[in-house]
């Protein structure tokens, strides 16, 4: 799998940077295109959506290195968390994918982000938690008919942090 671009972020390291991209509205990127293999023209009509969903990579996750360089190795044993601890629950644990960690089995992330123009190969971006440095690895326009579930449901400590903030 290769990267289509990479994130240019205000946020330079992984210490810092939100958990969430709506806590940060104004928070600028910008997502330039590998100029090796993917066209401009693909980023043609992303600005009349008001929002995208990127796909990215976790590259500053301190187990990224060993899972990369062994990729195909079928005795390969990462390091993986099974549990981890999550602030909102005061030091308590969950399963890793009941969570938003980055260290996860495969460290892929998603995160939505406010189109906000498109120049060339750059896709301006505001609201986004990405670190700067971020391999992208695909953009999907936000469907709000389609992305908005309708009466999902999230556990209880969930809706208190929510209620809280």
């Amino acid at each position: 799998m290769t990267p289509i671009g990479v994130i240019e972020s205000c946020f330079w390291t992984r210490n810092g940077t939100p958990r969430q991209p709506l806590l940060v509205p104004h928070a600028r990127a910008c997502l330039i295109l590998h100029s090796g293999g993917i066209p401009q023209a693909t980023l043609e009509g992303l600005v009349e959506y008001s929002h995208c969903w990127i796909l990215y990579v976790f590259h500053k996750n301190t187990d990224l290195p060993r899972l990369w360089e062994q990729q195909g190795h079928t005795n390969f044993k990462a390091k993986v968390f099974t549990v981890v601890r999550v602030p909102r629950l005061q030091g308590g644990k969950m399963g890793v994918l009941a969570t938003r960690s980055p260290h996860r089995p495969c460290p892929i992330g998603l995160s939505v982000a406010k189109v906000e123009a498109v120049h060339g190969r750059m896709l301006l971006l505001s609201g986004v938690d990405l670190v700067d440095g971020t391999p992208v690895l695909d953009i999907k326009p936000y469907l709000p008919y389609c992305d908005n579930v309708q009466g999902a449901k999230v556990p209880d400590w969930i809706m208190m942090v929510w209620m809280i903030h």
